[in-house]
């Protein structure tokens, strides 16, 4: 069994479990694949990835995926590059269009996906488009009766088991009641079933999993199957920043200095050797890091508003009191860069 549809506490106000602790506990479970596929973001990805790294397991990327307006939802589970680059512009849609339309966003965006719903009628519809679809057969599996498994016979579309988990031990239920309380704006006492998850939903053990869907087995096989086909396993980029204006990080980079020093000049006055040592410090290690665009944009940013306070890793930086971002001397209060 593979973990297909897993929720972390990136799923707000539904995951109840830090990342590193989701991972080392189906470490413990004896997974060695996990998908972590929070609603709606990507939010947890890069501490998912070095969690994974950490334990031992191969991380599946996704995000789980709801409509606007409908109760449509479906797993979006990344194959290769292409697909993670769709599967941010799915969530972009996701979160500034009002318009958005889970059924035809997937479409358009689907290359590089596959897809897993309990829908049959988007089912039906995604595998038509030549979608990668596949059906997710549900917490508790249901009847050879049921829509969805007729509908996935009919087109001969697998069936993966999704048991889903938003907390990883049974007690955890109770503060998983509290998030939707407090999501939901009501008391305790007044929540309905439909609220939140069952209580059911957390991540079980491999053995667990094959009892519970012992009647339908192939649902069991077919994550392995599918777990296979996700060879993504992570973005293979850094930190990613806009040139700023049309300059060259080179270029970036010699501006960043020339605007350094005029404005220690104006701060200072003439420049002391502990300036000048300093400065040049924190503009060698800068422009090492690919951080010249990014000094330069946010001093553009402040110099719009007649009040600056610096916040932040880069705060106490002799760079950002000379661009004018912060206002505290690092040198006359000894802050570290």
């Amino acid at each position: 069994m593979i973990p297909l549809t897993v929720r972390s506490s990136y799923s707000l106000m539904w995951g109840t479990t830090h990342i590193k602790h989701l991972c080392r506990h189906a470490k413990l479970l004896g997974y060695t694949h996990l998908a972590l596929t929070d609603t709606n973001n990507l939010y947890g990805l890069w501490p998912f990835l070095a969690a994974c790294e950490r334990e031992g397991i191969r991380p599946i990327i996704g995000a789980e995926v709801t409509d606007t307006n409908t109760s449509h939802r479906a797993v979006c589970l990344v194959k290769d590059r292409e697909g993670y680059g769709h599967l941010c512009r799915i969530l972009t849609l996701r979160h500034t269009d009002d318009d958005f339309d889970l059924k035809s966003s997937i479409i358009s965006l689907s290359k590089g996906l596959s897809v897993l719903t309990s829908n049959p009628e988007l089912l039906s519809i995604w595998h038509e488009a030549g979608l990668d679809v596949l059906a997710a057969l549900p917490r508790h599996p249901v009847s050879v009766t049921h829509p969805l498994r007729q509908t996935a016979k009919r087109l001969g579309i697998p069936i993966v088991a999704t048991p889903g988990s938003f907390f990883i031990h049974p007690d955890e239920f109770s503060v998983h009641r509290v998030l939707r309380a407090i999501d939901g704006n009501t008391s305790l006492s007044r929540l309905k079933p439909q609220d939140m998850a069952s209580q059911d939903a957390f991540l079980a053990s491999p053995k667990a999993y094959q009892e519970r869907f012992a009647v339908c087995p192939e649902a069991i096989a077919n994550t392995h199957m599918l777990s296979e086909r996700l060879n993504f396993t992570r973005p293979e980029f850094g930190l990613v920043f806009p040139p700023y204006k049309t300059d060259t990080p080179k270029q970036a980079a010699l501006r960043l200095r020339e605007t350094a020093y005029e404005g220690a000049r104006h701060r200072y006055g003439e420049l002391s050797e502990v300036v000048v040592e300093r400065l040049e410090h924190e503009l060698k290690t800068i422009t090492q890091m690919g951080f010249a665009a990014y000094f330069l944009t946010v001093a553009d940013i402040v110099a719009e508003s007649p009040r600056t306070c610096g916040r932040g890793s880069g705060a106490a930086s002799l760079t950002a009191y000379c661009l004018g971002i912060t206002n505290v001397c690092p040198i006359k209060h000894n802050l570290y860069f």
